[in-house]
């Protein structure tokens, strides 16, 4: 930093010029003279700022931009500084120089020295900041002005320019305004200063009288350049580009800032480029042009790490905020999560509160955005209870909004709805009001109030038609429909779907057509629902071309629930015959699928280092705290969706699939809907839909019901009989149905994957295998078992013996059974047939040496541990060490080329929620497994040791199919007292992917 000093002269008022940059410190040592002194200086082409002390007394003059004319100082004897200090504002500055002089009391004429005083004592109320002391500094400015009127002096525009200063500073608009024109009036002023007419155009803009401001703008930056001032070209640019973001022009915002950005560049101040660059990246994002917002921003993070650290780091922290809401308004739901939590990070440490608080907010839409309500409401709810936050929260009304539609208590979110709302009319925000309004209606809908809420829902109608608001119109519309008479719904729907389709809401679209197939139902005109339901259905596709594929986690939780009722369009019309209700029923099937985003991700991904890239980082990068696991959980849904679908792939139609099944065969599909769920039952000369109960309660059920089997269910097995007995009578007569099958393959709509009904049916079929819509691929996989090959084996077993080496985590424990389920399996084959690998040898070989070869059998004897933030991190350990453990995510890298796998640990069929999707079963499917044998809940090894012996002996000894093995495995387990409790035997599961390319092949045979 360059440091130049500046005697001073004894013999006359010490004047001179000083060049001066960004990064330099010039003082200037002050005559020590018997009077009173006046500090004249003048900036050209830099704004400087002055500092000095007294006593040890840090004071100040010259606040940001005061850069017109001349400025005074006092400087009295008995409380002069030995030195004043000039530095540039901006610290990367370009040269502009200084001109300056002291003068002495006697030299000076008494207007100036009063002027002195008088701008002095205004520069110290104005620095120290309160609405009062500005106050008084804008009333001396207003004496010092009244006085040039009634005497003018060389002096009067310089006042009239400052007192406008001032009045802007304190947002007088209409005040500032007045003393600008004046001073542009003044005969002085010849040819009119640029600062002047910029000064008058923000001024203006700040009234909304953009065309004049715009104008004005023109015609400063015209002045400016003439004048050579780089630095205030820069700025006018910059100012000017604020008019067309007012006025919603984000196009022409963009092509301002893209010119002020080249002007700043011009003028080679780095921070304030870094700033324009930051908002031209954010007015790009606001156009949908996501790339160039990516790259304005990816510069702009360039040129502030050039930036001295702190200013660096207070930047960033901005620059991490709009990053986060440009991939939220791209729907890069992982990206800004992870700008939202490093944004927080810098925030924090430069103690920047206001940026702090709003990237809390994007985090928390992030979240929302992935399905993550929860941790949303964490975030929302720890700011607001953060005062030093909340301080610079300028719309804590709407933030208040944002906690209560996250609360899950209706009850609660209701009076939550009405604090939001009083907040909201104390505060004078309309838009929060009404928001709150609508919601409020919601709930009450939701309570069953439904007076109160059509009440709600009228009154928010009106206010939104008044303010023009489409989205709120719709909203409510859409919800006075579903209260009245179904005529007169359907005609307020159709004006809702008017207004989606004129406003191109395509989210609105899919939630009316949703609506408007409900109220036909609730009329008896099928057709005219089942038209609705397949308008939804391309309305929904729509939206998926429209929104990238991280959006559907957030996505689902929105439009899942808007989508009840559709099963029954096609289910309860009288007038259907069977094969037109199984289309239904199957098309149904299909569009639940459509709630994945593995196909997208995999299109994405043209190479195996980019699927590599989508997955889990390295070991070494592995998070051990809550914090680092939360900077990482945004890609939890891209890893949970991921799958090897081939694009070509297309959903088969139901004959397909039933041209395959031969006698005796059946195919199962179970679809949940509300108020009525669905049973399509397939077999080689039949095709018959059933109707079942309704599907919340289907799916509340099956919980209760795993639950009890788990072992997990304080009622105890008591209560596992009458929950067996609810669960059937909601099927209806579909177990009675299931009784003649000798071999069933069950394909559950989503939700009903961990359905026991090895447990439900009286008489089990000889084959029950679960089928996997999720994994679509490209093998046969319905083909038979082939021939064995005992050579073709491989064994991944936990090392009991590597424990006392190591201190114990606490989330191992010995397998001691795993030794007998292993020799289970190597009875039956020739000595040293199989490769056994155990602890972290298991972990390598199923990374390394597993993807490589070709097996008929993989069996995996360890522990299976669950992640709650992130299914990738789902382990399957074989010791206690780190190296002895596997996480799905790197499973998921690797193709597995196996006949059947068995998963001889905890829990591995299902997720934390009961989701195939987030389990090792759908992850070795996805890999490429063409069988998966897994657990629907924890079972101790030693009942695991029993079962695989039986299963073994049916598999290997007597040469059964693996369905055929665990059919007889489980009924040989139910038979003996000791294993008879379904706890042991009824959780072992056996998946299989679909293929269509198989399925065609097999018809055409058949």
């Amino acid at each position: 930093m360059p440091l130049y000093a500046v005697a001073a002269s004894a013999v006359e008022p010490l004047s001179g010029e000083t060049v001066v940059e960004g990064g330099d410190v010039v003082r200037l040592t002050v005559p020590q003279t018997d009077g009173d002194l006046v500090f004249r200086f003048v900036e050209h082409s830099i704004d400087l700022q002055l500092q000095w002390r007294i006593d040890g007394e840090l004071r100040r003059a010259n606040a940001p931009g005061r850069r017109f004319g001349d400025q005074l100082l006092w400087l009295s004897a008995d409380a002069r500084p030995m030195e004043l200090e000039v530095r540039p504002t901006v610290p990367d500055a370009p040269a502009g120089r200084l001109t300056w002089s002291f003068i002495t009391e006697q030299d000076a004429d008494s207007r100036l020295v009063h002027q002195a005083q008088a701008e002095s004592a205004a520069n110290v109320l104005a620095d120290e900041g309160s609405t009062e002391s500005e106050g008084r500094a804008l009333q001396i400015y207003g004496d010092l002005v009244d006085q040039e009127r009634r005497s003018p002096s060389a002096r009067q525009s310089v006042l009239l320019y400052r007192a406008g200063q001032m009045a802007a500073r304190m947002d007088r608009w209409a005040e500032a305004e007045g003393y600008y024109r004046e001073g542009l009036v003044n005969p002085q002023l010849a040819p009119i200063p640029g600062h002047f007419l910029q000064a008058l155009a923000y001024v203006l803009f700040k009234q909304a009288r953009h065309d004049e401001a715009l104008d004005l703008f023109d015609r400063a930056l015209t002045a400016l350049e003439s004048e050579g001032d780089l630095y205030e070209v820069a700025l006018a640019s910059n100012n000017r580009c604020l008019i067309f973001h007012a006025q919603g022009d984000m196009a022409a915002a963009a092509a301002c800032l893209s010119r002020a950005e080249q002007s700043y560049a011009r003028a080679g101040i780095v921070g304030y480029r870094g700033v324009v660059l930051i908002n031209l990246g954010a007015a790009h994002s606001s156009l949908g042009r996501h790339d160039d917002a990516r790259t304005a921003f990816a510069s702009a993070r360039e040129l502030i790490a050039q930036l001295p650290a702190d200013e660096s780091l207070r930047l960033q922290a901005g620059l991490d905020l709009h990053e986060a809401w440009a991939a939220l308004a791209a729907g890069r739901y992982r990206d800004a999560l992870a700008s939202g939590l490093a944004g927080q990070a810098k925030a924090e440490q430069s103690r920047n509160t206001g940026i702090w608080g709003q990237l809390m907010r994007a985090t928390a839409a992030a979240l929302l955005g992935l399905g993550q309500s929860q941790r949303a409401q964490e975030q929302i709810e720890t700011l607001l209870a953060s005062p030093e936050l909340m301080a610079s929260v300028i719309d804590p009304a709407r933030l208040s909004l944002a906690a209560a539609r996250l609360e899950p208590r209706r009850e609660r979110r209701a009076e939550k709805m009405l604090e939001v709302m009083k907040a909201a009319h104390s505060a004078r925000d309309d838009m929060t009001y009404l928001r709150a309004w609508i919601d409020f209606a919601h709930v009450q809908h939701q309570l069953g109030r439904d007076d109160e809420a059509l009440v709600a829902a009228r009154g928010s109608l009106a206010m939104a038609r008044q303010m023009q608001l489409a989205e709120i119109e719709i909203d409510a519309l859409t919800l006075i429909s579903e209260s009245v008479d179904p005529a007169e719904g359907l005609r307020l729907q159709e004006d809702a779907l008017s207004l989606a389709l004129k406003s191109g809401r395509t989210e609105d679209q899919f939630m009316l057509w949703s609506a408007q197939a409900r109220q036909h139902q609730r009329i008896g005109d099928w057709m005219a629902a089942r038209d609705a339901v397949e308008h939804a259905d391309a309305a929904f596709l729509k939206l998926r071309t429209q929104l990238s594929s991280e959006e559907h986690a957030g996505l689902r939780d929105r439009l899942m629930p808007l989508a009840s009722g559709r099963l029954g369009a096609g289910l309860l019309d009288p007038s259907l015959n069977a094969e037109q209700r199984a289309d239904w029923v199957w098309a149904r099937l299909e569009s639940s699928r459509h709630w994945s985003s593995g196909l997208d991700l995999s299109r994405q991904a043209a190479t195996h280092e980019d699927l590599r890239q989508l997955l889990v980082p390295p070991r070494d990068d592995r998070p051990v705290g809550a914090a680092e696991l939360r900077q990482i959980e945004a890609q939890r849904f891209a890893l949970e969706a991921l799958d090897q679908r081939n694009p070509d792939d297309r959903w088969p139609d139901w004959r397909l699939i039933q041209a395959t099944l031969m006698p005796g065969e059946m195919l199962l599909v179970v679809v949940a809907d509300d108020p009525v769920s669905a049973a399509l039952v397939l077999q080689a000369d039949s095709a018959e839909v059933l109707k079942l109960g309704s599907g919340s309660e289907l799916s509340q059920s099956q919980r209760l019901l795993l639950r009890g089997l788990g072992r997990q269910d304080p009622l105890g097995q008591g209560a596992l009989r009458a929950r067996v007995a609810h669960v059937n009578q909601l099927l209806g007569a579909l177990p009675d149905r299931l009784a003649s099958a000798a071999s069933v393959s069950y394909l559950p709509g989503p939700g009903l994957e961990a359905l026991p009904l090895e447990l439900l049916l009286a008489r089990p079929p000889a084959k029950l295998v679960r089928l996997s819509s999720g994994s679509l691929v490209q093998t046969s996989l319905t083909g038979g078992w082939r021939d064995f090959d005992p050579e073709r084996v491989l064994v991944l077993q936990a090392d009991n013996h590597q424990t006392a080496a190591v201190d114990r985590p606490k989330d191992w424990s010995d397998l001691p059974g795993t030794g007998d389920e292993v020799a289970q399996l190597l009875r039956y084959l020739p000595n040293g047939a199989a490769q056994v690998y155990r602890g972290s040898l298991a972990a390598s070989a199923m990374l390394a040496q597993a993807p490589s070869s070709q097996f008929d059998l993989v069996h995996v004897a360890g522990h299976a541990f669950s992640n709650d933030y992130w299914s990738a991190l789902d382990e399957l350990a074989f010791g206690p060490t780190p190296d002895a453990r596997v996480p799905l995510g790197s499973l998921r890298q690797h193709p597995w080329r196996a006949e059947l796998v068995v998963l001889g640990a905890c829990r591995t069929a299902y997720g934390a929620e009961g989701d195939l999707g987030l389990g090792f079963a759908q992850g070795f499917l996805q890999a490429g497994a063409k069988r998966v044998l897994a657990s629907g809940w924890p079972v101790d090894d030693s009942g695991t040791a029993v079962f695989m012996d039986h299963f073994y002996t049916a598999l290997l000894k007597d040469g059964m199919e693996p369905a055929g093995a665990l059919a007889q495995a489980q009924a040989e387990m139910q038979s003996d007292p000791r294993w008879a409790a379904p706890y042991w035997w009824a959780g072992y599961h056996l998946w299989q992917p679909i293929s269509t390319n198989a399925l065609g092949e097999l018809a055409a045979g058949h």
